[in-house]
């Protein structure tokens, strides 16, 4: 099928809603796509009292937001539906899934899956970001998984990964996975090769009693057909060599955080040329081949408050809009 529209937001995560309400609510024909059977991204699993939006926790902002945009008559969502290319002149195609996830009997005699071909006057970028791994000896062994992974499964599906959980990383993020799992209950310590963060939420998870190994990382790990443990050593002041004798900690999970990288795939399929930041080493969206913008964490914002009013000062620019209701939110974040 065929669909002409003003404004094509592609993602469903916290910015794509901002920036689909805010298209639609100044008379745009918009169409937003996601690739989840659900809107919202990772941020409407984010319950932690460091994260707020006008006071409350940003899960149940941002869930408030997608219910109010499902009653706007000129805004089009679908959910299970992926960009698969974005051509020249803003033409993309996109698969949506419409029957894979129901039961054989009551998909029988059904369209499976349907191909759009998208003219847009506009496109707005909201993929998100990809959570980087961190490398030691035998990293590949099961039971090791993504930080971000595994807070979705307790967060969001309600289930644990481990009992004894390690979370080895670089950054601030990871303690929100910790926060997560100490909050149900579960064992959990963080391995930081960092010497120190003031950040709140690093601040909360020692309030809690998580046990943070800091300056440290993982040099090898042990199991045979699942991860049973790990053994950590201290760093030289420079970063450079490991110091002192090996620490061995039972662990039947080792979740890893080492960063983000943006999800810029479709901004250079478009043509985009792309820049690199030096302070966190990503390449984000630069000069663009159409008439396009990338927003939220695809284009190098990774903080709330950043990706919040970032977003906006973006889509008032691109859209031309004069003032808009998230003019006044007040953002409460880690810093």
């Amino acid at each position: 099928k065929y669909y002409h529209c003003d404004v094509l937001v592609v993602g469903g995560g916290i910015s794509g809603i901002m920036a689909a309400k805010l298209s639609a609510e100044n008379n745009n024909e918009t169409l937003l796509l996601d690739d989840k059977n659900t809107l919202g991204g990772a941020t409407i699993y984010q319950n932690n009292d460091c994260f707020q939006i006008d006071g409350t926790h940003t899960n149940y902002w941002l869930e408030k937001e997608i219910n109010k945009i499902k009653n706007i008559k000129n805004l089009t969502i679908k959910t299970r539906t992926s960009l698969a290319a974005y051509h020249g002149y803003n033409y993309l195609l996109a698969k949506e899934n419409l029957t894979d996830h129901l039961s054989p009997d009551e998909r029988k005699g059904k369209i499976r899956q349907r191909l759009w071909k998208i003219r847009a006057k506009k496109v707005i970028i909201a993929s998100g970001s990809i959570e980087r791994p961190l490398i030691f000896s035998n990293n590949d062994r099961p039971g090791i998984i993504l930080s971000s992974s595994i807070k979705k499964y307790i967060d969001y599906f309600g289930v644990r990964c481990g009992n004894k959980n390690v979370i080895f990383t670089n950054n601030d993020t990871a303690y929100e996975t910790a926060l997560s799992l100490n909050k149900k209950g579960l064992n959990v310590s963080v391995i930081d090769i960092r010497k120190n963060s003031s950040s709140m939420v690093v601040q909360s998870a020692k309030e809690n009693g998580i046990k943070i190994f800091w300056n440290h990382t993982v040099v090898d790990t042990q199991g045979y057909r699942r991860i049973k443990s790990i053994q950590i050593m201290q760093l030289s002041d420079d970063g450079s060599n490991v110091t002192g004798e090996k620490i061995n900690l039972d662990c039947d999970c080792l979740s890893l955080s080492g960063g983000w990288t943006p999800m810029v795939h479709l901004f250079t399929q478009s043509g985009g040329k792309l820049k690199f930041r030096d302070e966190d080493q990503v390449f984000l969206p630069n000069t663009a081949m159409s008439d396009q913008i990338s927003i939220g964490a695809c284009n190098g914002d990774f903080k709330l408050d950043d990706v919040v009013y970032n977003t906006i000062t973006s889509i008032k620019k691109f859209l031309d809009i004069t003032s808009t209701s998230f003019d006044d939110l007040n953002i409460h974040c880690p810093k």
